[in-house]
C-alpha cells in the first residue's frame, strides 16, 4: 500500500537500473515489463540463486507483485566474462548516484531521508531510520552495488513510538516460538533499553542467521546483539 503511484515506465527503468547494478546478476539478460504496478521477469540466469536474487530486485517501489516464471537457468549464464566488466574503478560522483537511487527504490527505506558520502569507493551512510530492518537493508543494498568497495554504516535507529522492553519481549517470544526454520531451537530473548540480546543454542549458522533476521523487524528494537551458539544436532559438547 504505497502512498504514491508510479507509473509503470518509472517502475521498469528503476528495476533494469538496480538488475544492471547488482553484483550477481547479468542484467543484459534479463528484462521486465509492468503493468499496473505487476511485474514480469524474463531473460536468463545462471542458477536458482541469481533468479532468486533477480526476484528480490524486482521489488522496487511502486511494484505490487512479482512474477519470475518467465526466468530460464542456463548453466552458460554463469560465464564471468561479462560480469568482470561491472568492477572497473568508478568515481565517488557515480557510486554516490547509483547508491541514492537504490535506497531510493527499496520499499524498506526509500520512507527514510538518508545522509549518503562516497569517499574512495567507501560509502559512508548517515542519518536515522524508523527500524532496525531499514539499518540493514540500506546497508545490504550497497554492498550489492558494483563499484562500492565498502559501507560504513552510522545509521540511527529511532522508532516513532514508545515500546517498553518488556512488550518487544513479548513480540519477539511469539516471533520466534512460530518461527519455521527455528523449530525446537532454545533461544531466550532479552531486551535492555530496546537492544535484544540473543542466547541459547541453535542447531546450524542458518538458525542463527534466521534468528536475528526475525528479530530486527520486530517494534521498537534499535540494536539485536547475536550471542546464539550454533551446536549441530548429534553433536557432543565437552565441559
Amino acid at each position: 500500500d504505497y502512498q504514491a503511484k508510479r507509473t509503470d515506465p518509472q517502475i521498469e527503468a528503476d528495476v533494469k537500473s538496480r538488475l544492471q547494478w547488482d553484483i550477481w546478476i547479468e542484467g543484459d539478460l534479463l528484462r521486465s515489463a509492468a503493468k499496473v504496478g505487476r511485474l514480469t521477469l524474463g531473460g536468463t540466469v545462471g542458477s536458482a540463486v541469481e533468479k532468486s536474487r533477480a526476484y528480490d530486485d524486482a521489488w522496487v517501489t511502486g511494484v505490487v507483485a512479482v512474477a519470475d516464471s518467465g526466468l530460464k537457468v542456463e548453466p552458460w549464464a554463469l560465464d564471468d566474462t561479462k560480469r568482470r566488466m561491472k568492477y572497473p574503478i568508478r568515481s565517488d560522483d557515480e557510486i554516490k548516484k547509483v547508491v541514492q537511487d537504490a535506497l531510493r527504490i527499496d520499499p524498506r527505506i526509500s520512507a527514510f531521508s538518508l545522509d549518503i558520502a562516497v569517499e574512495g569507493g567507501i560509502v559512508v551512510l548517515g542519518g536515522t531510520v524508523g527500524n532496525l530492518t531499514a539499518k540493514v537493508s540500506a546497508e545490504q543494498d550497497v554492498k550489492n552495488i558494483a563499484g562500492a568497495l565498502g559501507v560504513d554504516n552510522l545509521l540511527k535507529v529511532r522508532p516513532s513510538g514508545t515500546y517498553a522492553d518488556a512488550d518487544i519481549r513479548e513480540q519477539l517470544k511469539a516471533v520466534l516460538l512460530w518461527d519455521p526454520i527455528l523449530d525446537g531451537s532454545a533461544i531466550d530473548a532479552a531486551v535492555l533499553n530496546q537492544v535484544v540480546f540473543l542466547s541459547g543454542t541453535v542447531g546450524s549458522t542458518l538458525q542463527k542467521a534466521d534468528a536475528q533476521d526475525a528479530a530486527s523487524p520486530a517494534k521498537g528494537v534499535t540494536e539485536v546483539i547475536n550471542r546464539l551458539k550454533v551446536e549441530p544436532e548429534g553433536s557432543v559438547s565437552h565441559n
